[in-house]
């Protein structure tokens, strides 16, 4: 089972992807379902939210949905990972909140879930009438481990010391509607534009310019779902100068313009 990376899961995914060499995340995204990153092998650098994990062969990392992320391969190495994608109904777990709360923490180093993993991914390659509810058990395991290893404290946050640009994420995130541009970012935080640029890259995978706009993209596509404003309206409120220039940039994003996204989730209600 394959997930596209903007598409909508009915019920859940496990695919497994090996890639051979040097591997940088084309586009940032994000999405409306929650996932478990295992990595099998190799090593990544993972950026979500606001915070930067180097992760290495039997890490896990979550993603809650809505939250940006992106990745890439360390040392020009290879990596191999599987991600499992679900929705929260589909879990159906009688206490919700608290089989989720273990994705507060987010990073787990040498997770033993490898077995678990494996055997979720195996259910897909049979896939016949029992292997949605194994799947959904499995899924229940790894989270309910998960949230022992965090109540433990012994999730680990691996995360690369760069205050000034962790600060400066936060501060795009919290200032997404103002006028931002690269000149004014670095000289907010005391450095040149080239290594502000530098750095910000280095940091989280993303350019400047990329990451303003995948945050304001975020914001726009929560108001047109959760609200009734003129998508003009909402591409002014979010930071975009032109409704063409929005357009553009959501449909790149998100794959789909924005009245498709807002026409999509009123088909769903």
């Amino acid at each position: 089972m394959s997930l596209a990376i903007n598409e909508v899961i009915q019920n859940f995914t496990v695919t497994r992807e090996k890639r051979a060499g040097a591997y940088n995340m084309i586009d940032a995204h994000y999405h409306d379902h929650y996932e478990i990153y295992f990595l099998a092998k190799g090593s990544v650098r993972y950026f979500i939210g606001d915070k930067v994990f180097d992760l290495n062969e039997g890490d896990v990392v979550l993603i809650a949905p809505h939250i940006i992320h992106k990745t890439a391969t360390l040392k020009n190495q290879g990596a191999e990972r599987v991600v499992i994608a679900f929705t929260n109904e589909f879990v159906m777990y009688p206490q919700s909140d608290r089989i989720f709360s273990c994705f507060k923490a987010i990073h787990f180093k040498e997770a033993p879930v490898r077995e678990l993993v494996e055997k979720a991914e195996a259910e897909c390659i049979r896939n016949d009438r029992y292997c949605e509810d194994l799947v959904a058990g499995y899924i229940r395991e790894i989270l309910i481990k998960l949230n022992r290893l965090a109540d433990e404290n012994l999730s680990e946050e691996l995360s690369p010391n760069n205050s000034i640009i962790q600060n400066a994420v936060r501060y795009i995130s919290d200032n997404y509607a103002s006028e931002l541009t690269l000149s004014q970012l670095a000289r907010s935080f005391g450095l040149s534009e080239s290594h502000f640029s530098r750095q910000f890259k280095m940091y989280t995978g993303f350019g400047v310019n990329e990451y303003i706009s995948t945050v304001r993209v975020k914001n726009a596509e929560k108001m047109l779902v959760t609200t009734k404003l003129p998508v003009t309206q909402i591409a002014q409120d979010c930071g975009f100068n032109s409704s063409s220039y929005f357009a553009a940039v959501f449909k790149r994003v998100r794959g789909l313009s924005p009245g498709e996204v807002r026409r999509k989730r009123r088909e769903q209600k």
